[in-house]
């Protein structure tokens, strides 16, 4: 193929086999046909965003009244 201008992004692209598509497309079927198993995984990584988020704002209250009590505020 000489003379065919290959663009300059065209080394970013990625093969995709036939059995990755049978792979996407047995995953996909899973999904479609247990949707309250995708929500429950949905509500426990909910749970644990909402608990991240607890712990983290309980450790900065703390050390931020370590701070205020070192400076004798």
């Amino acid at each position: 193929m000489a003379g065919v201008a290959v663009p300059p992004w065209s080394h970013h692209l990625i093969e995709v086999t036939p059995v990755q598509i049978k792979q996407i497309s047995n995953i996909l079927d899973f999904v479609l046909a247990h949707p309250d198993l995708i929500g429950f995984v949905a509500l426990i990584l909910g749970f644990v965003f909402v608990a991240y988020l607890f712990v983290r704002r309980t450790l900065t209250g703390l050390r931020e009244g370590f701070d205020d009590g070192y400076k004798g505020k």
